[in-house]
């Protein structure tokens, strides 16, 4: 009989100690949040308060609940939940898809206007959007591609002494693939640095070309496609563990340097050579949606 006490109070202890070990407090919020602790108070139809593992203590009305779930407590450390503020910040197996606009200031040979200058471009500050998509391989750190449209206006030529209709407009696509790794924070805000690398597409458009000593003729410059490189620094505002918004400085290096422009001026060449490599810092906000995810 004793032997059977004994058994029967081992296997009740060992079960409340693995229950206490491998499970945890799941509130689900509607704003789609997910918080993971130890609930402390539970007062019916009013509210709930959980402490975290960090040791942060919530408080959420019952309005903003959704459900309440007993979990399997993750083991592995590559999958161990990050938590800022209650929200659950493990970016590893998820989708990030992202829009974005802002601001393109050339610099450099790109922003000259001295006449004397021949790799002079004549840009003014313009705007840019795009689109990215990224896939995270671990909690901080993921692989991904971006499209960049980037559109510049023109400066008052000086070296044209009839003033022709200066409306022409330096447009760039950048298409690239980069890599991002996002820093690990104890607040909804989380600190990134982003390097990438592809091709980008230029051209001019409504470009007064010279076809005689006091003739312009309004014309279209292609341009050849060329290699860039992409260096970023950002933040990331985590709204919720699917919705984050960001704001980003941006650096572009375009080697332009020996890609050849089309058209026909007066000297009756039909391709000219640009002999600078081109660069601009930009300036972009937007949003991010996080998709997917490890259980």
């Amino acid at each position: 009989m004793n032997k059977i006490s004994t058994i029967i109070f081992c296997i009740l202890f060992t079960s409340m100690a693995l229950s206490q070990q491998l499970y945890e407090e799941v509130v689900y919020l509607k704003n789609g949040s997910v918080i993971k602790g130890t609930i402390l108070e539970q007062v019916p139809d009013v509210s709930v308060k959980i402490q975290t593992k960090d040791g942060n203590i919530f408080v959420y009305k019952m309005e903003e609940i959704d459900r309440i779930t007993k979990e399997l407590v993750q083991t592995s450390k590559q999958t161990d939940d990050f938590v800022t503020n209650g929200i659950e910040q493990n970016l590893a197996g998820k989708f990030c898809l992202s829009g974005f606009g802002g601001l393109a200031f050339p610099m450099g040979d790109l922003a000259d206007d001295n006449y004397k200058n021949e790799d002079a471009a004549y840009r003014t500050t313009g705007p840019q959007f795009g689109l990215s998509v990224e896939y995270f391989f671990i909690p901080n750190f993921g692989i991904g591609a971006q499209f960049n449209y980037v559109s510049m206006g023109s400066k008052e030529y000086d070296w044209i002494g009839d003033k022709p209709n200066q409306d022409d407009v330096f447009t760039m696509l950048l298409l690239g693939a980069h890599g991002k790794y996002i820093f690990i924070s104890d607040g909804k805000v989380r600190p990134y640095g982003k390097f990438g690398l592809g091709m980008v597409m230029s051209s001019l458009s409504d470009s007064p070309v010279r076809v005689s000593l006091t003739t312009y003729r309004i014309s279209d410059v292609e341009i050849d496609t060329k290699f860039y490189l992409h260096l970023a620094t950002g933040v990331n505002f985590f709204v919720s563990s699917q919705i984050s918004l960001f704001a980003e400085l941006t650096y572009n290096y375009e080697m332009m340097d020996g890609a050849k422009m089309k058209f026909t001026d007066i000297s009756g060449n039909p391709k000219h050579e640009i002999t600078a490599n081109y660069y601009y810092f930009g300036l972009i906000a937007g949003v991010n949606i996080w998709l997917g995810g490890t259980d």
